[in-house]
């Protein structure tokens, strides 16, 4: 498998980089892990992305280097709802 590094080396710099970075910047990048198997080996990941639309979502799907390098092969998005006690709730 790809390292992000890897994928994200040559792009031009208009791509996901930056719209990375404003997702960072504007606070809407909450949590991203890996999933791990019985035996410690990464078997998937969890990104929570916030996006205000759908479109902006699939735009930035559609630049995003895991999934345009088919690190992400199977991706499933789910609407979710941050809990009142957990708004807010980040390390900086």
């Amino acid at each position: 498998m790809a390292t992000r590094a890897h994928l994200l080396a040559g792009l031009p710099s208009a791509n996901n980089i930056s719209l990375e970075g404003n997702l960072a910047a504007e606070g809407k990048i909450h949590y991203g892990t890996a999933m791990l198997d019985e035996n410690g080996n990464v078997i998937g990941s969890v990104l929570m992305l916030e996006h205000d639309s759908r479109a902006q979502r699939d735009k930035w799907l559609e630049t995003e280097p895991y999934a345009t390098g088919d690190v992400w092969r199977d991706i499933q998005i789910w609407p979710v709802r941050v809990g009142p006690s957990f708004v807010g709730l980040r390390r900086q």
